[in-house]
């Protein structure tokens, strides 16, 4: 995300936040497509924590729907404020927030 957010496959921000927030009282056909684009990428990122648990990577006990939505809200919000602020400074405070969150809480101990 951190090198995404330097340079930008896209100009303009997350197209799915962006036709999210456009569309999500007025357009039902486009936030249903929205929201299913943000679904399969829910899914993708539990597929990687699944992965990660099944090779011992990550803690066994975590949740891994309830971290993939914490991390991809967490990243789009993180988005969403530096647009805003016309600054990368809340996106890189906020990735190193989640940072130490992996470390700490989906991460298992190096021995």
């Amino acid at each position: 995300y951190k090198k995404m957010v330097m340079k930008p496959r896209i100009k303009g921000g997350c197209p799915v936040l962006s036709t999210a927030f456009e569309v999500d009282d007025t357009d039902e056909s486009l936030r249903v497509l929205a929201k299913s684009f943000v679904e399969e990428i829910l899914a993708a990122i539990v597929e990687v924590l699944e992965e990660g648990k099944g090779a011992g990577l990550f803690k066994s006990g975590i949740d891994s729907k309830k971290e993939a939505l914490y991390l991809f809200a967490t990243f789009e919000g993180a988005i969403m404020l530096g647009k805003l602020s016309k600054s990368a400074k809340p996106l890189f405070e906020i990735f190193d927030q989640v940072e130490f969150y992996l470390e700490n809480n989906i991460f298992k101990a190096q021995s």
